[in-house]
């Protein structure tokens, strides 16, 4: 099967917009989707890592969204159903499919991996991509598929790992330079050093393989 990875400014897309609006990573992952002659209608999972306030308030917007048909969150979990325009559709593939969940990294950059039996499916998405979004096609070579990167096997983080990471992520713990320390972090989170850093290092421990694998935008 031949893979591609598409890196794409997405900051005028809807969930890059937001993503970069609350200070959110996001995961995404479009579950089916069915074009219809004046509208593509899409079920999406998401999962949002940010503070557990920029959390809700992401869910609120979704809500008033109109291109949101409904929305409903746990945690940081999200169940969406989106309805676009026909034009959309040109963004929809029955020939390709989802490696891996999209990465919308805060600033709103998507890191999107896609798989097709015909190299030229991945090249048409590009180049619409990079029509409407100014994309980069950093990979697309032919490989044996081991897996499949779905949220029902990614890792399972605990509600003070979830607020860990959510919290480095939102103040800037990540960025480079680093924005904070881990010490103002756990003052901010109202714990001990040592117990917001257990929280952060198991929480790490669990996400950064994946991350590895779905941000790697150098690979050849």
């Amino acid at each position: 099967m031949w893979v591609g990875k598409i890196v794409m400014n997405g900051e005028k897309a809807l969930f890059g917009a937001m993503a970069k609006k609350f200070g959110l990573s996001l995961l995404s992952y479009t579950l089916t989707h069915n074009a219809l002659k004046n509208s593509v209608n899409s079920f999406i999972a998401v999962l949002a890592f940010g503070s557990e306030k920029d959390i809700s308030n992401f869910s609120k917007e979704l809500k008033k969204t109109r291109r949101v048909v409904d929305v409903e969150y746990h945690n940081n979990f999200f169940l969406i159903h989106l309805k676009d325009p026909k034009e959309f559709r040109k963004f929809y593939s029955y020939a390709t499919i989802q490696i891996d969940p999209t990465f919308i990294q805060k600033d709103g950059t998507y890191i999107w991996t896609i798989g097709s039996w015909n190299r030229e499916e991945i090249l048409k998405l590009f180049r619409e991509a990079d029509k409407s979004f100014g994309a980069k096609l950093v990979k697309i070579k032919e490989e044996k598929i081991d897996d499949i990167s779905l949220f029902g096997i990614s890792p399972q983080l605990t509600y003070k790992q979830k607020e860990a990471i959510g919290a480095a992520v939102s103040h800037g713990y990540y960025d480079y330079p680093r924005k904070i320390r881990l010490e103002e972090l756990a003052a901010i989170m109202k714990v001990s050093y040592s117990t917001f850093q257990e929280h952060l290092r198991k929480a790490e421990q669990k996400l950064l393989p994946y991350y590895a694998k779905v941000g790697n935008v150098t690979d050849k």
